[in-house]
């Protein structure tokens, strides 16, 4: 009797668990916000509509609902003769300086898309339609947006989205389009967001700057040799700078401070400014500049030592610009007794990596190198950015090897403190539309908006191709 007892018991403790652990999909019931067959207004609140971010991203979000539903949707002010189900707002309760934050969720009866500041709102515009609309802006020209009835969200709904980049940019075709932009988390140069989008990353100068915007060769090396490299064969070269020369010192503050005099955009997301060497390894082999070189553990270090000092010029007058520069070929290691200012960005730049492997495989050493040297910079920098690579420019016909690490080596980053990313693509690609240009521009930009799982990425990159090339996909 006994054994049939404990026999009962189990089952419904069974039982018992079964129906707990699966109580909830039953409880939640859906809330429809709009039901084209109720005869009820169609109506987005405003918090503010004299907000101009407000008034523009309502417009976009009716003229969705509007193409869905097949109703007339208007914007109007949040007051209390307002029937609106669904709000628009700023909010004081996400971290603003989370470019992007925002939150969807139920209040009073209505559901808020809440922005941490211009571009959260849009976020989460978007972001409203991708979950509970299933709209899909794939690339310029490709977006899905089906047809419905009813808009419902979940009872209860509450979920809060917080970027985990500061900077998400790509090139391609695509990513040059505003609501490819808004819909994918791109907000970099290439992108063409606007001061009512919450701005863009704006970069004065995107890279190698010095010779060329910051103590520029065609102008000043004929008349101040002195200024730049000491080659190998001790003759001056306007190749790089030379870095320990307090003369190149100033006048690079002077060329610094006067582009952010007529450049800097008090609108932009951010203003970078970058202090950048030149595309070759040609550096400096002056006696000053190899001893500053061998007390900071290298080029990088002597590179630091220099910014920081551009850096500290800048923060006097510009506290909010960032001030970049590379960790690229002969910077690319980590330098030691010293470290970047907090207001320096440091771009690590990939070009000598494996793409057919992740970044993370210890079985391949080029890559591993690289790790090292991701690794000691996340160590020391305060804002740490990457500089990846996803095309060949050698052989733009030719396949580059990266689809199966393009979301594991963006996730990669985002381990080792990486705040910034740019994957450069086939910029060119409008006049040289090859090698799946659209699927990797939308692959990147949603690796870098989400930190997707291999199963998600799988899922939505058979949406695209579905929707892309349709029955080819």
């Amino acid at each position: 009797m006994k054994c049939h007892l404990k026999a009962i018991v189990f089952v419904l403790l069974t039982v018992c668990l079964l129906i707990s652990s699966v109580a909830p999909a039953f409880a939640a019931e859906d809330v429809c916000l709009f039901d084209a067959k109720s005869g009820q207004k169609f109506e987005v609140a405003v918090a503010d509509k004299k907000d101009e971010t407000l008034k523009q991203a309502a417009e976009t979000l009716c003229a969705y609902l509007a193409e869905i539903t097949g109703q007339t949707f208007r914007v109007v002010s949040a007051d209390a003769q307002s029937e609106a189900t669904l709000l628009l707002r700023f909010t004081d309760s996400l971290n603003a300086s989370a470019a992007g934050a925002y939150r969807l969720h139920f209040e009073d009866g209505v559901f808020c898309i809440d922005g941490a500041n211009a571009r959260g709102v849009w976020n989460g515009v978007y972001g409203f339609l991708e979950r509970f609309c299933n709209v899909k802006i794939f690339s310029a020209d490709v977006k899905q947006v089906p047809k419905s009835n009813q808009i419902t969200v979940p009872a209860g709904y509450d979920d809060t989205y917080l970027p985990t980049l500061e900077y998400a940019d790509t090139d391609w075709i695509s990513p040059h389009d505003l609501e490819f932009s808004l819909a994918n988390g791109r907000n970099g140069a290439y992108s063409p967001l606007e001061a009512v989008h919450g701005g863009k990353v704006k970069y004065l100068w995107f890279c190698h700057s010095l010779t060329s915007g910051i103590v520029p060769q065609t102008e000043l090396f004929d008349s101040h040799p002195e200024y730049f490299a000491l080659n190998k064969d001790a003759v001056r070269a306007p190749t790089q700078l030379c870095l320990s020369n307090p003369a190149v010192i100033a006048r690079a503050k002077s060329d610094v401070l006067n582009k952010l005099k007529t450049d800097y955009d008090p609108k932009a997301g951010l203003n970078i400014v970058s202090v950048t060497q030149a595309d070759n390894q040609d550096y400096c082999l002056c006696e000053n500049c190899t001893a500053l070189a061998k007390r900071y553990g290298g080029q990088s270090g002597l590179m630091i030592w220099f910014v920081n000092q551009i850096a500290d010029a800048v923060a006097s007058e510009y506290p909010d610009v960032v001030v970049d520069t590379f960790a690229y070929q002969y910077t690319r290691q980590a330098p030691v007794g010293i470290v970047p200012r907090e207001n320096v960005c440091v771009r690590l730049c990939s070009i000598e990596c494996c793409f057919s492997h992740v970044l993370n495989d210890p079985a391949c050493e080029l890559n591993v190198k690289f790790m090292k040297d991701l690794e000691d910079w996340s160590k020391i920098s305060n804002r740490l950015y990457v500089w990846d690579y996803a095309t060949d420019f050698l052989q733009t016909l030719g396949l580059f090897p990266n689809f199966a690490v393009i979301r594991e080596n963006v996730n990669v980053f985002r381990t080792h403190n990486v705040v910034g990313i740019y994957e450069e693509g086939n910029y060119y690609a409008s006049s040289c539309n090859t090698e799946f240009a659209d699927l990797r521009a939308f692959l990147h930009a949603r690796s870098m908006r989400d930190e997707l799982t291999a199963e998600e990425e799988t899922q939505i990159r058979n949406e695209f191709l579905d929707a892309y090339y349709g029955a080819g996909g």
